[in-house]
């Protein structure tokens, strides 16, 4: 019987398969923190990108609210694009429903098992 994945290990393995089926503008790098608050953020720092989870939170909606975050990734093209651009903006948006629709309906949630951590 195969041993159960840890919630950081599962996160990293959807991170992994998410950087290769939608490539990012700049790299992006998985923290996994325990805090109070949010579930996650995306942030920039220097010339990467990071997106932060809640540990504590439950894994299914680490899970949303990582391709919700990585969507963010995705979608920045650089530096001073927030400052022009809505943080839930239409191509945000549209990223995120290809990003869902992938893993829940067409077999990206298996397919990720597959990535190592």
């Amino acid at each position: 019987m195969p041993r159960a994945v840890k919630k950081r290990d599962r996160l990293r393995q959807i991170h992994n398969w998410l950087s290769e089926k939608y490539p990012t503008p700049f790299p992006t790098d998985l923290r996994c923190i325990k805090c109070k608050g949010d579930n996650g953020y995306a942030s920039r720092v220097g010339r990467r990108l990071r997106i932060t989870l809640n540990i504590s939170t439950p894994l299914y909606h680490l899970i949303d609210t990582l391709l919700h975050e990585y969507s963010h990734c995705v979608t920045w093209k650089h530096s001073s694009m927030e400052r022009h651009t809505d943080m839930h903006s239409d191509e945000w948006g549209l990223q995120l429903a290809k990003m869902y629709r992938d893993f829940y309906d067409q077999g990206g949630d298996m397919e990720s098992r597959e990535y190592g951590w």
